[in-house]
């Protein structure tokens, strides 16, 4: 079921940034949950990049 969730937060706040309200969202609590949900596989980056949080992010994570 976590994968409905992250799919239905990506698109929440798509939402709000596009009508320029992402700024009513807990940041800290969004990427504290998308940390939680991380695989080894890697994650979303555009999470991290949307609240302003890439550098979070570990190079070695991603690949090309």
């Amino acid at each position: 079921m976590e994968h409905l969730r992250m799919n239905g937060a990506y698109w929440g706040l798509t939402a709000l940034d596009l009508m320029g309200k992402l700024n009513t969202v807990d940041v800290d609590e969004v990427v504290s949950w998308v940390l939680s949900c991380q695989h080894e596989s890697g994650c979303s980056i555009f999470y991290f990049v949307c609240l302003d949080r890439e550098y979070l992010l570990s190079v070695g994570e991603f690949s090309l």
